[in-house]
C-alpha cells in the first residue's frame, strides 16, 4: 500500500503530537536509513553480478 504525500504528512503531525518531536525525528532518520541501507545492498548485489560476468574472475558466494 503507498502512502500520498498527504498521508505522511498527517503520519508526521501525528506523531508529534503523540510522542514528542525527538522520538519522531528519531523514527524518521531510521527510516531514511532502512531506504538508503536497501539501496546499497541492491547496488553491492549489481557490483556482485557484474564481477562474476568478468571473465576469469571469481567471486566466493558469502551470506551476511
Amino acid at each position: 500500500m503507498e502512502k500520498t504525500m498527504t498521508d505522511l504528512l498527517e503520519l508526521f503531525v501525528s506523531l508529534i503530537s503523540n510522542v514528542g518531536f525527538p522520538i519522531m525525528v528519531a523514527a524518521f532518520l531510521l527510516l531514511r536509513l532502512e531506504m538508503k541501507m536497501e539501496k546499497l545492498t541492491e547496488a553491492l548485489i549489481n557490483l556482485q553480478e557484474t564481477l562474476r560476468g568478468l571473465k576469469g574472475f571469481q567471486v566466493e558466494d558469502r551470506k551476511v
